[in-house]
């Protein structure tokens, strides 16, 4: 990555969320008591499969605005959570397009499960609602809403720096600190000033996560986003996209005709 500071996506700016269409768990359960709401899941039927809101229904993303059943109702748009900018730019164009009280659920399902909200489906498959893919993350970096507390080894990755949020920070976990403590007044910093923030954990690999376990479990459950696969996993996968990105950009040779 460190040999694509030109690449055109490197260049863009972090941007504020819309937070028009957003709408919190607590606040959807109180809709809901009022208003018959229709809970739109909008993951593939395998994924819906696995776990969902009892009552939600599942519809691809882009056949929602076709359903004029639901133009007239309440309609909260539902996946994971951890990655909402395509849901929330939709909602825009549904609003336009007439549908008038639909919204997207912020924090998705992560969010409903984290706020002991019961989700139907297999838990074993659910204890990952709360890692980010690499896919994910390149999106929503350009978001200026999150907080990255950077638990992986001080200086390996300071290629990846201009690829993640604008606001990480170091989180140190050599013997005698303590990262618990650390990682929630780091957090209660950026709610201070980010209600809604978000936060997510990077390390160096998934199992680095499963040794940070036994310091975060002493002082209660933290409920933090991880990125899947660590920064060694994001670092592919964005050397991956670059040589994409690389390729796209380059002029097209055209064939000859042989006669």
């Amino acid at each position: 990555p460190s040999t694509a500071a030109n690449t055109s996506i490197a260049s863009f700016k972090t941007r504020n969320r819309d937070r028009s269409c957003l709408v919190t768990v607590a606040a959807a359960e109180k809709q809901h008591l009022k208003k018959d709401i229709r809970y739109v899941d909008v993951r593939s039927p395998v994924e819906f499969g696995q776990y969902r809101i009892t009552e939600s229904i599942n519809i691809p993303l882009h056949l929602v605005k076709t359903k004029n059943f639901l133009k007239n109702a309440p309609v909260v748009l539902v996946n994971d959570g951890r990655s909402t900018a395509e849901l929330e730019q939709v909602c825009q164009e549904l609003r336009q397009g007439g549908f008038r009280q639909v919204t997207v659920l912020e924090g998705g399902l992560n969010a409903w499960r984290e706020n002991a909200r019961p989700l139907a489906g297999d838990t074993f498959a659910q204890a990952r609602l709360n890692r980010m893919s690499p896919a994910e993350l390149s999106v929503e970096r350009l978001y200026n809403d999150w907080l990255v507390l950077d638990v992986s080894t001080p200086g390996k990755f300071k290629d990846l720096r201009q690829w993640l949020p604008p606001n990480v920070v170091g989180v140190g976990t050599k013997a005698g600190t303590n990262p618990a403590a650390s990682m929630r007044a780091l957090i209660a910093k950026h709610r201070k000033t980010n209600p809604q923030g978000r936060v997510l954990l990077v390390a160096d690999d998934n199992q680095a996560y499963e040794r940070l376990d036994a310091h975060l479990q002493k002082g209660g459950t933290i409920s933090v986003l991880r990125l899947d696969g660590g920064l060694t996993g994001y670092r592919d996968f964005m050397s991956r996209q670059i040589a994409m990105w690389n390729q796209q950009s380059k002029p097209r040779k055209l064939l000859s005709c042989r006669g």
